[in-house]
This record gives C-alpha cells, structure tokens and sequence, in this order.
C-alpha cells in the first residue's frame, strides 16, 4: 500500500513540475515579445487630430473649410512616439502648404484624386519638419476619423494609432 501511495505521489510531483514547466516557457515566450515589435507589422499609421482646412471650388473665387483628418504612414511604429512629439510642427507644415494652396472641391464635394493630390503634396514638407524620413505616405479622409479618443467606424485602416493613445 505504501509503494502505491509513492507512486501516486512521485506522479502528481512530476505532473505538477510539468504543468510549472509549461506554463513558465509560455509566459516567457509572451514576454519575450515586446508591444512595439509586436505592433511594427500590423499598426503602422499615425492619425493626427481632425480640423477644418481652407477649400475652395474649381474657379478659386469661393473660400470654404471641409473637415479632414490626416493618417500618417510609417515604416516602423516605433517612430510614433518622435512623430507626435513633433505633432504641432507636422501641423503647422500642413496648415501653411494647405493655405498656399487650398483643397478644391469639386460640385461642393472632396473627391478622392484631390485628396490624393494633397497627400502626395504634403509628405515633402512633412518630412523636413522631422528629423530624418519617418513618414512613406500621407492619407487625407474627408471626415472625422477619431472620437473622443475611439476609432471611427468608416476608418479603412483595420490598426490605426492616434498620438492620444501613446
């Protein structure tokens, strides 16, 4: 009977090693992987703050704002916390070069080539505000994409960062 209890025993004791054994290379491999390195392939655009910005229709003669909302696309989401800190030059760069030369509507509406125009446009002036080359392309929606600090339900990014959330 005592041989049948060692037994038992020395099975639990090995069993439970086990299951510690287990569960210590599970949680190592999870902490291994760090939140920034997990993020650099899946979540690699940075939305700044929605704002009204100057438009105008095709002549130029009426002056009018549209809302819009700038989605910045980085090579590495690690630079996200450099490019918000850096945010209010970024805007500033964006509200001088939209000024200069403002959105045009077209029949009172954006349309997706003039917001791609304006993309192609800024990510030159965008760049010389920030230290070296973070950002590989501008995206401009029409409409506001974050609130009150949540994803909107029309964002076509499915991992989008606002500089709230760093």
């Amino acid at each position: 009977m005592n041989s049948r209890k060692r037994a038992k025993s020395t099975a639990n004791r090995a069993a439970g090693k086990l299951v510690i054994f287990l569960a210590a290379f599970v949680l190592s491999a999870t902490l291994q992987k760090s939140p920034a390195a997990a993020r650099t392939t899946e979540e690699n655009y940075i939305a700044l703050r929605s704002f009204m910005a100057p438009a105008s229709d095709g002549a130029g003669s009426s002056r009018k704002q549209t809302a819009i909302t700038v989605i910045l696309e980085v090579s590495d989401i690690r630079d996200a916390s450099l490019i918000c800190r850096y945010s209010p030059r970024i805007f500033d760069a964006i509200m001088i070069d939209i000024h200069k030369s403002p959105i045009v509507l077209s029949d009172g509406k954006l349309t997706e080539e003039a917001l791609d125009a304006i993309g192609n446009r800024l990510l030159g002036p965008l760049n010389g505000v920030l230290p070296k080359r973070l950002v590989s392309r501008v995206h401009i929606h029409p409409y506001r994409l974050l609130k009150k600090g949540r994803t909107g339900a029309r964002v076509p990014f499915s991992n989008l960062m606002g500089c709230h959330r760093l």
